[in-house]
């Protein structure tokens, strides 16, 4: 995790699953690395598990993602609850083994979300019959391709609650 300030800013990374927290100064005009845990990247498919990370700041800052890893990367700009969306639309890359996958996040108590997966899932849900989980705040639920190519993949998928989602693929 990346995390920019103009300002001076005091940071604070809540992570729940472990009960770690970091408090620090992102000094301004200054980027801010943190690296996390394996286990928060590490998501069980469709499972409701606490693989969240929790940043406030006492002004306002820009928090990015990565991981940098040998045959793939990945990168993503965090937004803000407040920007965040109640539709959302899956996109991502099935390669071999079937590795498409993508994961919803609750900022909110007892969000219902209706999830619509485009193609078969890794445990067998059929692909277009929607289904509703529920989470809790700080709450992950990830769901996983099942086929590998392209008749496999979860891209169109769609995700319908206010919470956050994150796509992606790996190998």
């Amino acid at each position: 995790v990346y995390i920019a300030s103009a300002d001076s800013s005091t940071v604070r990374v809540e992570r729940p699953e472990s009960g770690r927290t970091d408090q620090f100064i992102v000094p301004a005009g200054t980027v801010r690395h943190l690296d996390l845990e394996q286990t928060v990247e590490f998501q069980i498919p469709e499972t409701v598990q606490r693989k969240s990370i929790h940043i406030t700041s006492d002004k306002p800052v820009s928090v990015y993602s990565a991981s940098l890893m040998l045959r793939h990367s990945d990168a993503s700009i965090v937004l803000p609850t407040a920007a965040l969306g109640k539709r959302h639309v899956t996109v991502g890359y099935n390669f071999q083994p079937p590795d498409e996958h993508y994961v919803s996040l609750a900022t909110e108590a007892e969000t219902d979300v209706s999830i619509v997966p485009y193609a078969l899932t890794s445990t067998q849900r059929t692909g277009g019959v929607p289904f509703t989980i529920r989470l809790e705040k700080g709450e992950t639920y990830a769901v996983r391709s099942g086929i590998t190519g392209a008749f496999g993949g979860l891209t169109g998928s769609t995700v319908d609650a206010r919470l956050a989602v994150h796509t992606g693929s790996s190998v």
